[in-house]
């Protein structure tokens, strides 16, 4: 751990009632005893405060004050980083920020690397690797289904799961040592049913994680939802209208949006990546057929399709197409423009119209008109039966957020753990099933980072904000 002293902006820049500058480090109480002064001008000696003492005052470089502020005394251990801290609350702008943040820097303190406040949580034992990650998480979260599970996971839910499952590893692991070592001297012996059955438990639960990190990158990065359909069935005004704004341009001249535009929405607490894509038919140019191309490909990446057909239209042939092209167990026929007389015909479904949302032969289907705004409630319901009922997304885990190393890692360990159980299986030498057991175990330890190498914690660190 570096022993130098650390500062930077914890709060967005902008103009905003407040903002935070923070520091960390052996230096912090010294060097701010230079800069800070009490309301009425005297000096304080803060490492004589209890710590969480909270003073008024100014922030002074020379004779000049950088801003007027709230300073928030955190001593070692009980801060964030378990080393001294400071905060220092500052009118939200970005002038005042970055004066006081040059003061600093100015009487001896470093700028912050992406990370670092956290990272020096992690080094100093406050949190693990698993905790670190559910702080990101935290920040980057989208909804509320999001931010309570990262701070479950904040709280050391996962990290203690891990634990145990490490635990049951290493003592599994320990008894077959002892069977290989001492083979002879009147120890209890396990039997090889006993251990399959250990085994297949413990892979059951590192399943279990696995299944939790998709959950939880589902809510870290969304569910990709793509808007496909022929040219001017009104794709682009349904990506308005579920977005509340403007964002594709419409126009009545087919072809009108090129490339694929995506944004975020959340849906009964599950975010959603919806990509506008361009029109499929075919190409009049070498940049419609880029787009129609990046159309196509979407139609087998995305986990939700949401194809849209103009009612005010007979079925075209490239409707046809596409109707042969998606898969029914992902797709949601979109039937747009309700509001105009319903000329949609041959009916491109296989039996009679059933109620809203359900489904029609082989489609679910829903009718709405995205210019009038009708439907579209009943649209996001039937959006999220498919994810709740698991269409579109399995689920049911505890979501989890990790790294991709520690993703990685997870993989390898579960790798690890069917190998054991091959092995046992297959009633290969014990020693081949201790060595299995200890590289798994290896692998869960990268988990709460306690196996891992500087420079992986520098790249999995270097994703937070500076003044994290």
């Amino acid at each position: 751990m570096k022993n130098d002293t650390i500062c930077a902006i914890s709060t967005p820049l902008g103009r905003s009632g407040i903002g935070i500058v923070r520091l960390s480090g052996p230096e912090t109480y010294p060097l701010l005893e230079r800069l800070f002064r009490g309301k009425k001008g005297q000096s304080v000696k803060l490492s004589q405060l209890p710590s969480h003492t909270v003073k008024y005052g100014f922030i002074r470089e020379g004779g000049q004050i950088r801003d007027e502020v709230l300073l928030t005394v955190m001593k070692s251990p009980r801060s964030y980083t378990r080393e001294d801290m400071a905060e220092i609350g500052c009118h939200g702008g970005l002038v005042p920020l970055k004066g006081v943040l040059r003061a600093l820097i100015s009487a001896g303190c470093r700028l912050a690397e992406p990370g670092e406040f956290t990272k020096r949580a992690f080094l100093s034992g406050r949190i693990d690797l698993a905790q670190a990650e559910a702080a990101l998480a935290a920040i980057n979260s989208r909804t509320e289904t999001g931010l309570s599970a990262a701070l479950n996971q904040l709280q050391g839910r996962l990290s203690r799961k891990v634990a145990e499952l490490e635990e049951k590893v290493l003592a599994l692991l320990a008894e077959v040592e002892a069977e290989i070592e001492f083979p002879e001297d009147g120890l209890p012996r396990g039997n090889r049913s006993s251990y399959q059955k250990r085994i297949s438990g413990i892979c059951r639960k590192a399943k279990e994680f696995i299944s939790g990190a998709e959950e939880g990158k589902i809510l870290e990065e969304g569910l990709k939802v793509a808007i496909l359909g022929r040219p001017n069935v009104g794709k682009s005004s349904l990506l308005n209208i579920l977005l509340a704004e403007e964002r594709a341009i419409v126009t009545d001249i087919p072809g009108t949006t090129r490339d694929e535009i995506s944004e975020m929405v959340n849906v009964s607490g599950w975010p959603l990546k919806i990509i506008d894509t361009a029109g499929i038919r075919q190409p009049k140019d070498k940049i419609e057929e880029a787009g129609v191309s990046r159309s196509r490909a979407w139609m087998k990446a995305a986990d939700l399709i949401l194809l849209v057909l103009d009612r005010s239209k007979p079925l075209q042939s490239e409707d046809r197409k596409l109707l042969a092209e998606v898969s029914p167990g992902k797709t949601i026929l979109v039937i747009n423009k309700t509001d105009l007389p319903d000329r949609l015909s041959p009916s491109p479904l296989s039996s009679p119209r059933g109620g809203e949302g359900r489904v029609r032969g082989k489609f679910t289907h829903i009718e709405i008109s995205a210019l009038k705004g009708f439907g579209i409630k009943k649209l996001e319901k039937t959006i999220a039966g498919f994810i709740s009922e698991g269409k579109v997304f399995r689920g049911g885990e505890d979501p989890v957020f990790l790294a991709l190393e520690q993703e990685t890692a997870l993989k390898k360990a579960f790798a690890d753990l069917q190998k054991t159980a091959a092995a046992l299986k297959e009633r290969l030498p014990l020693e081949f099933v201790a060595a299995d057991l200890k590289r798994a175990a290896g692998n869960l330890g990268r988990l709460s980072g306690r196996q891992i190498s500087e420079e992986i914690l520098d790249q999995i660190f270097s994703r937070f904000c500076l003044g994290k």
